[in-house]
């Protein structure tokens, strides 16, 4: 494990195994926000699992910074592959909208259908293309509309989650359901308190696609005989912070929650 603002190494990894629930009872239970780096005992996979992670029942396994299980997809979506998830979305609103636009830009229309009727130019053969060209475009239109809608909708959720170094699991169960979010608030955000910028950062470090960049680097730096080491990868140590300040006069790190408002 590493700290959430350092370079992912597999050179110092903890025991997971080794907490007792005692430890993380008393966390869990104390005046302070959650302290452990851990969460309680996973009886199906037999470990402590880090924080923020989250045993998903369809994949049978526990997720580091899980999100949520994509069933588009058949997978998990959490620590090791959100940013990827957050640009497939966001390809698949540009393909929307770019396939919209081709078929907004064809001329048949249903003006075009009821005039090309009626007018005395027009031929039957003419008058069938023509309504079948216009029922493609209202139906592609139908068709694509929604789903420009969702993938749009989708896109602006996890942009806000990433800039606020959050996850769908946690802004939607909440402290009530989560064991290391009590104590805190719908927009406290304890994870993202390092400003927007360094959550945008940390969003993508701690994507496969830049600890595989690391470790190639890390491996063409070392002999053979250590390069196992580098290959491995290790999950990110997230720690609650001491306090959260919810009346913060930086309204750039505290967009959401500060001196001169709360969103929620």
């Amino acid at each position: 494990f590493l700290e959430p603002t350092t370079p992912q190494s597999s050179s110092s990894p903890l025991d997971l195994t080794t907490k007792s629930d005692n430890d993380i009872s008393q966390s869990n239970h104390s005046n302070t926000l959650y302290r452990s780096t851990r969460r309680k005992y996973c009886d199906k996979c037999h470990f402590y699992p880090p924080l923020r992670s989250h045993h998903c029942s369809t994949c049978s396994a526990c997720i580091a910074t899980f999100d949520h299980h994509c069933h588009f997809l058949g997978t998990c979506i959490g620590e090791r592959n959100h940013w990827r998830f957050w640009w497939f979305v966001v390809l698949n609103v540009v393909s929307v909208k770019l396939s919209l636009d081709i078929v907004s830009s064809s001329s048949l229309t249903l003006s075009a259908f009821i005039y090309g009727q009626g007018s005395n130019a027009s031929t039957s053969g003419d008058d069938i293309k023509l309504g079948l060209g216009t029922a493609v475009k209202v139906i592609a239109r139908l068709y694509m509309y929604p789903i420009y809608f969702i993938a749009s909708i989708l896109l602006i959720i996890h942009t806000l989650l990433a800039i606020g170094n959050c996850t769908t699991f946690e802004f939607t169960k909440g402290a009530e359901h989560i064991d290391y979010l009590r104590g805190t608030r719908v927009m406290d955000l304890p994870f993202g308190r390092d400003g927007l910028f360094k959550n945008v950062i940390m969003f993508f470090r701690r994507d496969d696609v830049y600890s595989l960049c690391l470790r190639s680097k890390a491996n063409a730096d070392c002999n053979s005989s250590e390069k196992s080491m580098h290959d491995r990868w290790v999950p990110i140590v997230w720690k609650m912070p001491e306090f959260i300040d919810r009346e913060s006069a930086d309204l750039w790190n505290h967009p959401l929650e500060n001196k001169y408002w709360k969103c929620c």
